[in-house]
């Protein structure tokens, strides 16, 4: 018999009346109708992405996943991983960033599709993994098929599913959460080893998806999930043996399948759920232990202060979303007018568009929560009440209260993202409600209550539409109440109150017999995913043609004019704009839709990081990276202090506005430091000319007012690659910093050394440097190899030098001079350099960082596991097939 459905009797479909029998799992059949109807849907929903040439292009998409998504295609696509980018920040760990995951198997798509197909395919897997998942855990707790595709249908098609493709590895992570608890419920379900092992096997490959779908935000709450159902399932055994007649309390039409099993071994139970989730997290050190490396260096080292963590909190219009359709409209659209009323942070864009599951969900869910009496009621419950408490953050001072005593619930950022637990909770109990009527078992009271209630919601959704438009219009001045609020709250709870009366005609008809069970689960299933997948359809995510991706930025043809085509992966970068950017006046012309559009055209056109990754350019910054905490610091100070520079006159092309010296010199060594070559800057910022830099040190090359642009290109550059016979050490990174901050000015002037660190194991004096005054001979170098993850540098000195790589110093990179193992030192705080003895040389820069490496060992170990726990599942199978082979019984 197949493992996947009817492993024993205990496992058996209930009917409408109680026969004592064990409940069992649907027939394949029914979840293959189910499947194909669901990729029917969303293949539609998903057309323009997968076969119009349409791109997605809000904030995150082109800023951030789009890139990096493209970057690991491809480097899948030439057979090698995606370690080290070289474009932003001088160079980082790509495989370090763990969203996108580099280890999250999906994303191996998009080495053969663009960015919006694989994405688009994605989606559909998600959504499809979500529902089947969601239907069979809900079928495990007591239900009828009907009821649970209504359930799994509504979570997979929910406003969070389709609403967040913009943060499309959270919509990743929660997917397989519900597929993952009926996996654990299944351990619990099976009477042999080989099926005990099997269903361990599932769960461990389901926490190493969710988990390598790289979101600490949501897969730190699910593994919570599953290991409190673990222990919630010992506890359970032992409780029931003292508290037998708790079962009797229990509705004997709908309750826990496992209930009526004599679990004699429920810490077997409790250690095959364990192993599951210590195998699946050890899958994924080879991403885990390279982003724990990097956050030792970054800005999360020590945690996040807890007004950062709370920025994003469920407000009231993000609870409002999960019953209304988006009042507001897409408040993703800049020129939205509503948006000061609703941002759940001032002034930002809302994390999360909708979390909308509708009222049809919330009537069924009213009928499961008040006429059923499963036990699974109160988990749900549990899950609904704690799920909408975390959600609200700093609205309540459970979630700050926390994160203040126990710092590491930081990783829990944002806390709207875990909205999806109580759109989960409700989804389960709309199940609930669902089974109640179909069975009949809902009385006629109620259900005439719930049609009374959503006629007077339908009536006071007119009212306020008819007030907004005739009355308020009018009152407006004395009442300073805006009309286009009331009439687009009024349209929305319209929209609500027909949906949740219909829904209540419904289970009136089922009630009075004029309809069948069937049709009953029917209709209610054609509603929902009508309500839902519409309301997805009417707010579609923002794209735009192909060529928004291909066609070259105008900062890119600039650079291009002077650098050369060729040379353009040469050239280093430095934008001094990040966010909010100065834009044009023409920008904001037009509806909403139109403004978005050219304000990210304006965007790309700028290059602002990370886009810059798609044209092969280097960036000295970017959006959101793997970056160490003092270099960010460093870095975004120079850019805050110059993009809040404010010009008292005229402007004179060649004049020198900003005079302060601190910035002046500043500068000089970041850029003596990082080898930039341009610097590019705005024209004008709130209607004030942009101060210039120092003509001393810069050219401007080329302005746009068209784009509200000026390049300066550097006068004297550093190469990227130098041999330098003077130098200075430092006795810290720390001390570098400081001055290369100019809080610590040893020298006047822009003559400023390189900044070496000394070594930590050796002690004793450090010259400033070598120089042989009667040799007259100038070093030399050349870059033969230059490849994301090892450099190759021919150099020849006539007397002791250090080699200095502006490329990011980083854990993990190893030299070898002569291929002799050499130190790397941190020169400047921030990049590389070596030593080199007199006479010519071979230097091989190469990325083997210890993290991956243990990382990989530790999964090595973890698959080893795996395969242990499938030849414990498919072993007596394989030795039956084989004794078969052999002529025997």
């Amino acid at each position: 018999m197949s493992l996947l459905v009817g492993l024993d009797k205990s496992s058996r479909e209930p009917t409408s009346e109680p026969t004592g029998e064990p409940i069992k799992l649907s027939r394949p059949i029914r979840y293959g109708l189910f499947l194909a109807l669901l990729v029917v849907l969303l293949l539609a929903h998903y057309y323009p992405f997968l076969f119009a040439g349409r791109v997605y292009v809000s904030s995150d998409h082109h800023l951030f996943f789009e890139p990096f998504c493209s970057f690991i295609g491809d480097a899948y696509k030439h057979g090698r991983l995606p370690l080290w980018n070289q474009f932003l920040y001088l160079g980082m760990p790509q495989f370090a960033l763990p969203s996108p995951s580099f280890l999250y198997p999906p994303s191996l798509l998009y080495a053969v599709q663009t960015y919006s197909q694989g994405l688009s395919t994605q989606q559909i897997i998600h959504h499809v993994v979500a529902a089947v998942g969601g239907a069979l855990l809900a079928e495990s707790l007591g239900l009828g098929f009907a009821a649970s595709a209504c359930a799994g249908m509504a979570f997979a098609f929910s406003g969070y599913m389709f609403s967040l493709s913009a943060n499309y590895s959270l919509v990743a992570g929660v997917s397989w959460l519900p597929l993952a608890l009926y996996a654990s419920r299944r351990i619990r379900f099976a009477v042999t080893c080989a099926q005990r092992s099997f269903w361990t096997l599932v769960l461990t490959m389901l926490v190493f998806l969710m988990v390598s779908a790289g979101r600490p935000e949501v897969f730190v709450p699910v593994l919570v999930i599953i290991l409190a159902h673990a222990i919630t399932g010992v506890g359970r055994y032992y409780i029931s043996k003292y508290r037998r007649n708790w079962e009797t309390r229990a509705d004997s039409e709908i309750k826990d399948p496992a209930a009526t099993l004599d679990m004699k071994h429920p810490v077997k139970v409790f250690l095959c759920r364990i192993t599951a989730l210590a195998i699946g997290g050890c899958l994924c050190m080879p991403l885990l232990l390279p982003a724990l490396e990097w956050a030792s260096t970054s800005s999360r080292a020590k945690g996040l202060a807890t007004s950062e963590v709370m920025m994003w909190s469920a407000n009231w219009y993000s609870f409002v979303t999960m019953f209304l359709a988006q009042p507001f409209g897409d408040l993703q659209l800049l020129g939205n007018g509503f948006l000061p009323f609703a941002a759940d942070r001032a002034s930002y864009l809302p994390f999360l568009p909708s979390a909308y599951v509708g009222t049809a969900v919330l009537t069924l869910a009213i009928l499961g929560i008040f006429h059923t009496r499963s036990p699974w009621l109160v988990p749900v419950a549990l899950l609904l009440i704690v799920g909408t408490t975390l959600s609200l953050g700093r609205f309540t001072p459970v979630l700050p209260f926390l994160v203040n005593h126990l710092n590491t619930l930081s990783v829990l950022r944002y806390p709207v993202k875990l909205l999806v637990l109580p759109i989960m909770a409700l989804c389960l109990l709309a199940a609930f409600g669902i089974q109640a009527v179909k069975d009949n078992r809902v009385g006629y009271s109620a259900l005439r209550g719930l049609c009374i209630f959503w006629f007077v919601v339908l009536l006071s959704g007119l009212a306020c539409v008819l007030c907004g438009r005739y009355w308020l219009t009018i009152q407006s001045v004395k009442l300073s109440i805006n009309s286009e609020i009331a009439i687009a709250i009024g349209t929305a709870v319209v929209h609500a109150g027909a949906i949740g009366l219909t829904m209540a005609v419904i289970c009136i008809l089922r009630h009075k017999g004029m309809i069948a069970s069937v049709v009953f689960a029917g209709f209610t299933f054609a509603l929902l995913a009508m309500d839902l997948l519409g309301t997805a359809i009417r707010f579609p995510p923002l794209s735009a043609p192909s060529t928004f991706l291909t066609e070259k930025p105008a900062l890119m043809r600039m650079v291009e004019k002077q650098a050369g085509e060729k040379s353009i992966s040469t050239v280093r970068l430095l934008n001094l704009y990040y966010d909010p950017l100065a834009t044009p006046t023409r920008i904001f012309d037009g509806p909403p839709v139109v403004r978005t559009l050219a304000y990210y055209r304006y965007c790309r056109d700028l290059l602002v990081c990370n886009s810059n990754m798609d044209y092969r350019i280097q960036e000295a910054y970017g959006y959101e990276g793997a970056l160490s905490a003092k270099y960010r610091h460093i870095t975004l100070g120079l850019i805050n202090d110059f993009r809040n520079a404010t010009a008292s006159g005229p402007i004179e092309k060649g004049d020198k506005v900003v005079s302060e010296s601190v910035y002046d010199e500043r500068m000089r060594r970041y850029l003596s430091a990082t080898g930039i070559q341009y610097i590019a800057s705005q024209l004008r910022k709130d209607g004030e000319d942009q101060p210039q830099l120092d003509s001393k040190d810069f050219d401007v090359v080329e302005e746009s007012t068209k784009f509200n642009l000026r390049l300066y290109k550097v006068k004297s550059p550093k190469p990227r690659i130098e041999v330098v016979d003077r130098w200075t050490w430092v006795d810290s990174q720390e001390q570098a910093y400081r001055i290369l901050h100019v809080q610590e000015l040893k020298e006047p002037g822009t003559a400023i050394l390189p900044l070496i660190e000394k070594p930590k194991k050796e002690k004793g004096d450090y010259p400033l440097g070598f120089r042989s005054a009667d040799s007259a001979a100038v070093p030399r170098c050349h870059l033969l190899v230059d490849q994301p993850e090892h450099i190759t540098i021919s150099v020849s000195v006539p007397r002791p030098c250090m080699l200095i790589l502006r490329d990011q110093f980083y854990p993990g990179w190893r030299a070898h001079l002569d291929s002799v193992s050499v130190p790397i030192y941190r020169a400047n705080g921030f990049t590389r350099a070596v030593y080199l003895p007199e006479g010519e040389h071979a230097i091989e820069f190469d990325y083997q960082p210890d993290s991956l490496k243990y990382g990989v060992r530790v999964a090595l170990v973890a698959l080893a596991a795996l395969l242990v726990l499938a030849l414990l599942a498919f072993g007596p199978a394989l030795w039956r097939f084989i004794k078969w082979t052999a002529g025997q019984k």
